[in-house]
């Protein structure tokens, strides 16, 4: 839930550098990658996919000082459901976390235009509908497992699908076994979502439901484009899949900052920030 208690807080001189950037300044719907520096969920999830990052957020509300307040807040699916926090959560604990955060490349929702804030005002509002969602920790637990002992396949989700279908003796079937309303959410499943459904809804409206589609769909399944015999159903379900190193890996956003121990750093691109990471911390650190 919001929590105003800490609203009066002074922000950290991270969140004054990314807040007050005159040329690219942190809009709505950013997504924050993180990681949480000795935590041995995070420490699991970040050996398990091979990945430096092991949370996603997006960005909820931008500071605005006629209504009261000067802070930027994120909402993210944790282990108690789908909540909005205080960004500087992440921008004033640099002991506790580093982390990224990218933009959508595609223009329709991840420009500076009027229309595109506006569809990303359009999203903040239907990720509030989600807001009493639970932690989904059915689908956390079977890509941790899955992480667990099919690092080296670097796609977790294939080995639990793939031993299922052996003992079905059936193909194709999809990961999440069945469809439900979204109701629970892993991190990176709601950030997938959020987008997921904005495209939905626009493309329903324009009558070609699978035109902005392509933009938003970050599960590997998706890298060769959307196969044409899948159908909604299978669509949402890899959406609700999609992992925190499906996020990172996505060639479908642009990159815009690193930080590291507080340090901010602007990057233009997943290899930038990798190579900020392997400057503090070796060249051992993968995206």
């Amino acid at each position: 839930m919001l929590n105003l208690s800490r609203m009066n807080r002074p922000q950290s001189t991270t969140a004054r550098t990314i807040l007050e950037d005159p040329q690219n300044p942190l809009q709505r719907m950013d997504v924050f990658l993180t990681a949480h520096k000795g935590n041995c969920i995070s420490n699991l999830i970040k050996w398990g996919t091979q990945c430096f990052f092991s949370h996603a957020a997006t960005t909820f509300l931008l500071p605005k000082r006629d209504e009261g307040f000067e802070h930027a807040f994120v909402m993210e699916a944790f282990g108690r459901g789908v909540e909005v926090r205080n960004a500087e959560k992440y921008f004033c604990a640099p002991r506790a976390y580093d982390f990224a955060i990218v933009r959508l490349k595609a223009p329709w929702i991840g420009g500076a235009t009027a229309a595109a804030d506006n569809l990303r005002k359009q999203a903040r509002g239907r990720m509030l509908e989600h807001i009493e969602a639970t932690y989904d920790h059915d689908t956390f637990l079977r890509l941790a497992w899955s992480n667990v002992v099919d690092l080296l396949c670097r796609r977790p989700a294939y080995l639990y699908q793939n031993l299922r279908e052996r003992q079905n003796g059936a193909r194709g079937q999809p990961f999440i076994k069945r469809w439900r309303a979204p109701r629970e959410f892993i991190c990176s499943s709601f950030v997938s979502y959020a987008f997921y459904e904005t495209a939905l809804h626009l493309g329903d409206l324009e009558h070609q439901p699978r035109k902005y589609l392509r933009d938003v769909l970050f599960h590997p399944d998706f890298q060769q484009g959307i196969p044409s015999a899948m159908t909604r159903q299978q669509i949402a379900e890899r959406v609700l899949a999609t992992s925190p190193a499906d996020l990172v890996r996505s060639e479908l956003f642009d990159w815009q900052w690193m930080v590291i121990n507080g340090k901010p750093r602007k990057v233009t691109s997943r290899e930038e920030a990798r190579q900020y990471a392997r400057e503090v911390y070796g060249p051992a650190v993968t995206f």
